[in-house]
């Protein structure tokens, strides 16, 4: 594992986090038997958080394999 790719997998699962803490959540009430938290789509802050996992899934990867 080289140091200078442990820092950039750590530098992108923050701006996953960052990303993910953006995304607007909302509960909706279905006529008073049970609430349900949904995710509006599609919003710029949704695409955010698939560009940040595709670049954290990326670092992950070269992690693994010692690059």
């Amino acid at each position: 594992m080289q140091l200078s790719t442990l820092k950039r997998s750590i530098a992108e699962a923050k701006a996953f986090i960052k990303a993910a803490e953006a995304v607007k959540i909302k509960d909706r009430d279905f006529q008073g038997r049970s609430c349900a938290a949904f995710i509006e789509y599609p919003t710029k802050e949704n695409g955010a958080v698939l560009r940040a996992s595709m670049d954290l899934t990326r670092a992950l990867a070269d992690l693994r394999q010692n690059r």
